[in-house]
């Protein structure tokens, strides 16, 4: 009972198909958890629901055809979800090693999943779905909190302090430690330093 508005791309539209349905047993937890499903590989059993065979609609037949079909989506995500999970034990635990002990050499996402063997955007779209947040904004906070803690605790300074973070430009490390902190590095260090 929700109201909704959408476009299709004029240049390359989409298909849409919408199935509504109410079911006594209880829903698999992953229908519920997930705000938006993006699953174009189902695209023939969609397609395969608008194509009943010689069943009158609104008979018991076409109902059980239609119940047989939404049993069979379920099935498909569920097997989808657990290749899924093998694939984010088989790659995000080894990101996330790569990302703690080389974020202060300047690795970039493109480079770790380059050397993962995976498309960059699917690496970001695993990693994203594994630890909540991109692969990215990850690599900031590491490299951030690395950098606060070189400059208030061991009272490093900016230019070696962005060298050490894996930032061979002082700029580009002021600007993102401004993001980060709202502050800039050397604000952030004679802060610091007051406190101690």
């Amino acid at each position: 009972y929700e109201i909704t508005c959408y476009e299709a791309d004029p240049d390359d539209p989409w298909t849409y198909i919408w199935i509504g349905f109410e079911a006594a047993p209880r829903l698999p937890t992953y229908l519920l958890s997930e705000d938006l499903l993006c699953v174009p590989f189902l695209g023939p059993l969609f397609r395969a629901c608008t194509q009943a065979p010689d069943l009158s609609e609104g008979g018991q037949g076409y109902e059980a055809f239609l119940c047989s079909r939404i049993w069979e989506l379920f099935s498909l995500l569920a097997q989808r979800r657990a290749q899924d999970t093998r694939a984010a034990e088989r790659y995000i635990r080894p990101a996330l090693s790569i990302m703690e002990t080389e974020f202060c050499n300047g690795i970039t996402v493109a480079d770790i999943a380059q050397r993962l063997h995976l498309n960059r955007s699917y690496f970001s779209e695993l990693f994203r779905a594994c630890v909540k947040k991109t692969p990215a904004r990850y690599l900031t906070e590491l490299r951030m909190e690395r950098a606060a803690m070189l400059l208030a605790r061991y009272g490093y300074n900016v230019t070696v302090t962005a060298a050490s973070d894996g930032y061979p430009d002082l700029f580009a490390f002021s600007r993102a430690f401004r993001r980060y902190f709202g502050i800039s590095p050397s604000e952030y260090s004679r802060r610091s330093a007051g406190q101690v």
